[in-house]
């Protein structure tokens, strides 16, 4: 039986939905995210790759965020937390729906 003490979790962030719409003009899809829920996470660094991508240095911090468990989660959403955006990989049930990890990963 996982469980985690409440104390870990010191991180509020935000989960946002992505919806896809066709634009009303011209009616290309666009890509938009609505806030889902706002929850309690404890913060857990991977590491930091830095690509060469058109001559530029674009460094890639992968961050496991741990939730209690939350039903209907996708790795569509995104996770945004101190004014930056953390796309969702990967979504690990960790217990008996229990707690979520959410493998993300942030362009810096």
């Amino acid at each position: 039986m996982s469980s985690v003490r409440s104390g870990k979790l010191d991180r509020r962030v935000e989960l946002y939905s992505r919806t896809v719409a066709p634009n009303a003009s011209s009616g290309q899809p666009v890509e938009s995210f609505s806030l889902l829920t706002t929850v309690w996470a404890e913060l857990m660094p991977l590491n930091v790759t830095e690509p060469f991508k058109s001559d530029a240095l674009h460094a890639t911090r992968n961050i496991v965020w741990r939730i209690r468990w939350l039903s209907g989660l996708q790795e569509t959403y995104q996770v945004r937390y101190g004014g930056k955006i953390y796309k969702i990989t990967g979504i690990q049930e960790i217990g008996r729906q229990q707690l979520l990890e959410l493998t993300t990963e942030v362009y810096e």
